[in-house]
C-alpha cells in the first residue's frame, strides 16, 4: 500500500502476485495507478490470480510493451485441471496490448493461443518466449496458421520445451518438425534464436534445414539440452552454417577442447567470428 502510495511513476514492476487479503476479490493496490506500466514481470502463485489479471489486463497494460507472466510451479501446474488462461471469459470488445515482447513460462498452451489473441497483436512481437510450457507445439501451430499467408515480426523466439517425451525429433515428418519448419517460414526477420529440448542430437531436420538457408542471418543461438551434449557433427554444423554469430551456446564435451580433439569447424568459426562466445 505504501509503494502504491508514493510511486506513481513506476516503468518497470517485477513481483510476486498474492490476493489482496483486504478484498481479495481486487487486485493488490500496487496495480492501481500503474497506467504507465511499460514493463511487468508477474509470478503468479494462485489460480484465481490469473483469471483477477486477465481482467484488469486492458487497464494495467494500455502502455505495456513487456509482459511475463511465471506460472509457479509450487502449485503443480495448476493450469492442468482447469486452464484458466483458455477458458477466461473476456468482456465485450477488447483492444490490443501494444506488447512488443512476451514470456510465458510453466503454462499449460493447448488452446490458449485463441483466448490470448483477443489481447495481444502476436504479428506485433519481436520477442517470443515459451519457457517450460506445456503444449508448446501446438501453441505455435494455432499461431502460425491464424493467417498463413501473414509474417511474424519476432527477432527472437525461444523454445524452452521439455517435450515430455523421451525421443528426437528425427523424422522430418514428426509434427514438432512441421511446426518448426512452418515458424520458420513465418519468421523472416529472426536474428536470435533458443532452443531447449531434453534431446537436440540429432539436431531436428527442420531445425537444420533453418540454419542451412538462414543460420548466416543469426546473431544469437543458445541450443541447449540438459540430458544431451551436442555431438561433434552438429556442432561442426551449427559453426559452418551460422558464420556471423555473437554469441553462442550449447552444451558439448569438454574432452574435445582439451585434447585438441574434433570441431573441426570450431577453430574457423572463433577466427572468422573474434566476438563469438562458447559455452560448454
Amino acid at each position: 500500500m505504501r509503494l502504491a502510495a508514493n510511486q506513481a511513476n513506476i516503468r518497470t514492476l517485477q513481483l510476486r502476485l498474492y490476493a489482496d487479503y483486504g478484498n481479495p476479490s481486487q487486485l493488490p493496490a500496487m496495480f492501481h495507478r500503474q497506467d504507465g506500466l511499460k514493463r511487468l514481470d508477474v509470478h503468479i502463485v494462485d489460480e484465481s490470480l490469473v483469471t483477477l489479471l486477465l481482467d484488469n489486463i486492458e487497464n494495467i497494460g494500455r502502455n505495456l510493451q513487456s509482459l511475463s507472466l511465471y506460472a509457479s510451479s509450487e502449485t503443480g501446474n495448476f493450469e492442468l485441471s482447469s486452464n484458466p488462461i483458455k477458458n477466461h471469459a473476456w468482456k465485450g470488445q477488447r483492444r490490443s496490448l501494444p506488447l512488443k515482447e512476451l514470456k510465458l513460462t510453466n503454462w499449460r498452451l493447448k488452446n490458449t493461443y485463441t483466448s490470448l489473441s483477443k489481447i495481444i497483436d502476436f504479428y506485433r512481437l519481436l520477442k517470443l518466449d515459451l519457457a517450460k510450457c506445456m503444449d508448446s507445439f501446438e501453441f505455435l501451430s494455432a499461431m502460425t496458421n491464424a493467417k498463413p499467408d501473414t509474417k511474424f515480426h519476432l527477432r527472437h523466439v525461444g523454445l524452452n520445451d521439455d517435450f515430455y517425451r523421451e525421443d528426437a525429433m528425427e523424422l522430418p515428418r514428426d509434427g514438432r518438425n512441421v511446426c518448426l519448419k512452418r515458424l520458420f517460414q513465418a519468421c523472416p526477420d529472426i536474428s536470435s534464436l533458443h532452443i531447449g529440448a531434453n534431446h537436440l542430437s540429432p539436431l531436428p531436420p527442420a531445425l537444420k534445414e533453418y540454419l542451412v538457408s538462414r543460420g548466416q542471418e543469426l546473431r544469437v543461438l543458445s541450443l541447449v539440452s540438459e540430458q544431451q551434449v551436442l555431438e561433434e557433427n552438429d556442432f561442426d554444423f551449427v559453426c559452418k552454417s551460422c558464420p556471423n554469430l555473437e554469441e553462442l551456446s550449447a552444451r558439448v564435451e569438454e574432452e574435445y577442447f582439451v585434447a585438441g580433439m574434433g570441431y573441426g569447424n570450431l577453430e574457423e568459426f572463433l577466427v572468422s567470428c573474434p566476438t563469438a562466445t562458447r559455452s560448454g
